[in-house]
């Protein structure tokens, strides 16, 4: 019985482009809610909960970008075995087919 199954090489690298931009957009979400304060907020229980919010994201923050660094390479390396292995199987049937 065989199946079809195919790796999109693009959709790997759009994969990957998005785990860092989300790293990056959370990062900068963070560091804006540092800007925040009693005079831009106009109270200052919303200037504490945000600081409170962004205290703890921090943390979160942290591990986001050790997960997307560590994805990062695992699906460059998924990628580049992919590509050899479709260059492999690409040479393999030129070779079979030429006389």
């Amino acid at each position: 019985m065989s199946t079809d199954f195919s790796v999109d090489l693009a959709e790997l690298d759009k994969l990957v482009a998005g785990l860092r931009s989300s790293a990056d957009d959370l990062a900068s979400a963070l560091d804006g809610l540092g800007l925040a304060d009693g005079h831009r907020t106009g109270t200052e229980s919303i200037d504490q909960a945000c600081e409170h919010f962004r205290g703890r994201w921090q943390h979160g923050l942290g591990r986001l970008r050790d997960c997307v660094q560590a994805l990062d390479g695992g699906l460059a390396a998924v990628r580049r075995n992919y590509q050899q292995t479709e260059t492999e199987v690409a040479a393999s049937i030129g070779k079979e087919t030429s006389p």
